[in-house]
């Protein structure tokens, strides 16, 4: 019956992504053939990593506990999206944006197929030395097609520009797959393992293209836009904070191998706390000369601009009081109001978690939807600021710092549940990541406006409608081991129909969905989202609102 109910999952997925492909082939003048032609093998090659996951078990892995390992999903999901942003941005986009997103498309589906490659290594625990061959010459013809495919596309790629894509292929699959599996054990499942590290690598790849275009940038005469230096202070800002753990491990290693090899591990424990208050002012130290050193020096490499972050963000805000500052207000006001009465139901147990946790989802909608609409760029740096601040809060929280560990701690793990099993607490970055993905992607000229709200009204409308309504009402389960519902699912799917024709209205013109195949494509996308949501088993706030953000680009 489990294996039943998983291999829904990948049908619901396949169904997404065939109305993808479909849009692809139909494009005019066969130009995105080839775009077509690599979602398809993904999606097969997926496919029989998934099957043979089912015979050989990951559980060596660690993953969090699931049915499905959900490897389909998240091989597919990022090259999808960034296929039918290709579709949508070749219609409206220069040439330059539409060959950068073709990179993209390419680098993401290289980073996949490697790690599915690496997921059938790892499958086989104890393979016999001709399967172990056998595994390794399939994965160097695929490298060879790779890099020859990369040389041949000579309007994206040089000769050198394919061997640094070559690179990202094995060390994306390779290395920061592993990585990310051995270091944070039961987070995620392998899927959503899989969506994290393609996030990684894109981004990496998006600060190295800016890096080597900054000396055109300082060269020319026009003056970076407000939306460069937004954009070069996010990558400072979250590529410093990433390298800050890495940096304290190995500048603070001594502290760690001062425990020995010694079994006693009230002992170790007592050690550790010693040197605990050092670490954390390592960190602290670490974290002062990322915001106001690292951070300045990237975006005046990049854009030119030399900035103090936290003075320019300031000078942001007072620049257009109206609305901004009104903005942060209202949104100051949105997030204290409720905070208490919410901590409070949550400690006396008087409600289900799972309602409390959707009370953040509504708040979402009434927080961002209207900042959308009048500012979208104050949004993706609001959005940046904030994830930040959660990454900050989450490495304080793990790493057990002085003197706030504990109430960030307390605080968190009140709204946790089965899915936060891990060492880290992956609940309101998904909420806030599936918010911000689609209004970060939609940033560029000739964007789809109705696409950038896929995060906000999947998560704060689809997803908490369906749960309330399914945990008050529902009594048709959609699979046997489910606790989602069909009456749930529909409902769901009706008021995010809603809710987009309640955006749309607040849109310009312009940026509605042209005629009666426009809105037919509008239904066939939010039921693909309802559907999704309904039978997915990985974590829907991380998925859904990426696939919806593809299908509202058709």
């Amino acid at each position: 019956m489990a294996k039943a109910e998983a291999g829904i999952e990948p049908l619901v997925v396949i169904l997404v992504v065939g109305r993808i492909v479909l849009a692809l082939l139909l494009a005019g003048s066969g130009s995105l053939w080839y775009e077509a032609f690599g979602v398809v093998a993904l999606t097969f090659a997926a496919l029989i990593t998934e099957f043979q996951t089912y015979r050989n078990r990951l559980d060596h892995l660690k993953p969090r506990s699931s049915i499905s390992n959900g490897i389909l999903l998240g091989a597919i999901t990022v090259p999808t999206l960034l296929s039918a942003r290709l579709l949508h941005m070749q219609k409206y986009s220069s040439a330059t944006g539409h060959s950068n997103i073709k990179f993209d498309f390419s680098l993401a589906l290289a980073c996949s197929m490697s790690m599915l490659l690496r997921v059938l290594s790892l499958s086989r625990k104890q393979r016999k030395s001709s399967q172990w061959f056998g595994v390794t010459a399939f994965e160097i013809t695929c490298a060879t097609g790779i890099f020859i495919a990369a040389i041949k596309r000579k309007a994206l790629w040089s000769g050198l520009d394919g061997i640094s894509w070559l690179a990202v292929y094995i060390l994306g699959g390779k290395m920061l797959f592993s990585y990310v599996l051995q270091t944070f054990p039961y987070t995620g499942t392998v899927g959503e393992v899989m969506l994290v590290v393609q996030g990684i690598v894109l981004y990496g790849a998006k600060a190295l293209a800016a890096l080597s275009s900054s000396s055109t940038t300082k060269a020319g005469d026009e003056k970076p836009q407000d939306q460069d230096v937004i954009n070069a202070l996010l990558q400072g800002l979250l590529l410093g904070l990433l390298a800050i753990p890495l940096l304290t491990k190995l500048i603070g290693n001594s502290l760690y191998q001062v425990f020995g090899t010694s079994e006693d591990v009230t002992r170790k424990q007592s050690r550790k706390d010693e040197y605990r208050k050092p670490r954390a002012g390592l960190f602290y130290l670490l974290l002062v000369l990322v915001v106001f050193a690292a951070v300045p020096l990237w975006v005046s490499f990049v854009t030119g601009v030399k900035v103090n972050p936290v003075v320019w963000c300031l000078q942001y805000v007072v620049g257009k009081p109206i609305p901004r500052l009104l903005l942060c207000f209202y949104w100051i006001v949105i997030i204290v109001t409720p905070l208490p009465y919410l901590c409070r139901i949550s400690a006396q147990k008087v409600a289900p978690t799972i309602l409390i946790r959707k009370c953040y989802h509504v708040m979402v909608v009434f927080m961002f939807v209207p900042a959308l609409v009048v500012e979208p760029r104050f949004v993706q740096l609001a959005f940046g600021i904030a994830f930040a601040a959660f990454l900050v809060l989450e490495m304080v929280r793990v790493g057990k710092l002085p003197p706030f560990s504990d109430r960030i701690n307390n605080f968190m793990t009140a709204f946790t549940d089965h899915r936060d099993s891990g060492s880290l607490i992956i609940s309101h970055f998904s909420l806030l990541l599936g918010c911000a993905l689609p209004v970060w992607l939609n940033s560029g000229p000739g964007d789809r406006h109705l696409a950038g709200y896929a995060g906000i009204l999947s998560l704060g409308v689809l997803d908490t409608v369906a749960s309330v309504i399914g945990f008050n009402f529902g009594s048709i389960r959609v699979s046997p081991n489910s606790k989602k519902t069909l009456e749930g699912t529909l409902a769901g799917i009706g008021a995010l129909l809603l809710s987009m024709l309640l955006v749309i209205f607040l849109l310009p013109v312009a940026a509605r969905p042209a005629g009666l195949k426009g809105y037919l494509s509008l239904i066939a996308a939010v039921t693909g989202a309802g559907v999704l949501e309904a039978y997915s088993l990985q974590l829907d706030n991380a998925f859904v609102p990426l696939l919806l953000y593809a299908l509202l680009c058709l």
